[in-house]
């Protein structure tokens, strides 16, 4: 009778799952060296700028940290509330514009509701709680998982 292999980690191309089922949604080829270093680097920088603690907390848990549901949400959040502004001050400010006598040509008003749009979106994702060390936050928990799976092969 055969041994049975140890359960192994890694998401090289067609090998093992990483257990994030990553490998349902996208096949990851061999990394270079190059690659390599530039996942340390953006790592170690992303560490220094939370700090020891809360580094130490996130490579403890990444999972924990990097939520694709708690992120989805921020995000429609954000866009709904986004939605709203520019149905409320959009026209506000074409009928100004029109008020005052000035001519606005469709493009300009499809160009400022537009604008008007991601720079609400902007700001209400902000308000609602991604600003940047939530961001660095799920970063770093990123490069942790991703350095976790890094398989090096000799």
């Amino acid at each position: 009778m055969p041994e049975e292999s140890p359960i192994l980690r890694g998401v090289t191309f067609n090998q093992f799952s990483a257990d994030d089922y990553s490998h349902l949604f996208r096949k990851q080829n061999n990394r270079s060296l190059n690659q390599i270093d530039e996942l340390l680097y953006h790592h170690e920088k992303l560490r220094q700028s939370l700090g020891e603690e809360r580094a130490a907390q996130i490579a403890a848990s990444p999972d924990l940290f990097y939520n694709h549901e708690k992120f989805r949400l921020m995000q429609a959040s954000a866009r709904a509330r986004a939605f709203l502004t520019t149905l409320v001050v959009a026209p506000a400010i074409i009928v100004a514009f029109q008020k005052s006598g000035r001519f606005v040509p469709r493009y300009q008003k499809v160009g400022l509701g537009l604008g008007i749009f991601v720079a609400s979106f902007t700001v209400w994702h902000r308000i609602v709680g991604y600003g940047s060390q939530v961001k660095n936050e799920q970063e770093y928990a990123k490069s942790q998982k991703m350095i976790r799976n890094l398989m090096i092969r000799a």
